[in-house]
């Protein structure tokens, strides 16, 4: 890792931040009404600006299931040049070569 550049950044910059949203329109019989604690299975995935990474978010993308929102985290982070590091738990069932 050594061969990888660093940079002073601020404490709330420190992080790489996805936003899930879940929708919930349609679902109360009365306009502009929700259900509380009741959403979809489908919504959009946002990656939060960041000035110390260099992010840009872009276009929100949208999952219609479940199913879809690893490959779609997958596919914001490639979008935006992100690349993840195998952390020491996971590395207990992960061949890292």
């Amino acid at each position: 890792m050594s061969e990888l550049k660093e940079k002073k950044a601020a404490p709330r910059e420190r992080t790489i931040e996805l936003k899930i949203s879940f929708w919930t329109n349609g679902l109360a019989t009365k306009e502009a009404h929700i259900i509380p604690k009741n959403a979809w299975t489908n919504g959009t995935i946002r990656i939060k600006r960041n000035n110390s990474h260099n992010i840009i978010p872009g276009n929100d993308l949208k999952f219609n299931s479940l199913a879809e929102i690893m490959p779609k985290i997958e596919e914001c982070l490639i979008e935006h040049g992100i690349t993840l590091h195998v952390s020491k738990n996971m590395k207990k069932y992960i061949k890292v070569d």
